[in-house]
């Protein structure tokens, strides 16, 4: 078993409280690194590579 990356861990955690998250990213983010003790630009990098690889899966 591999240990799961930060990455792997930030975007599991996002995927959970998605729908908690309306609008406001620097709140999410304050609870990300609250929660997870993570520093913020790693939590920015690892979403925003999530992200843009979800949105090219949906635009296939």
């Amino acid at each position: 078993m591999n240990k799961p990356t930060q990455s792997d861990i930030i975007v599991e955690f996002f995927k959970k409280e998605r729908a908690k998250i309306v609008g406001d990213k620097s709140r999410f983010y304050d609870l990300i690194e609250h929660k997870l003790k993570m520093p913020r630009p790693t939590i920015r990098r690892a979403l925003n590579a999530y992200l843009k690889k979800e949105s090219e899966l949906t635009l296939k």
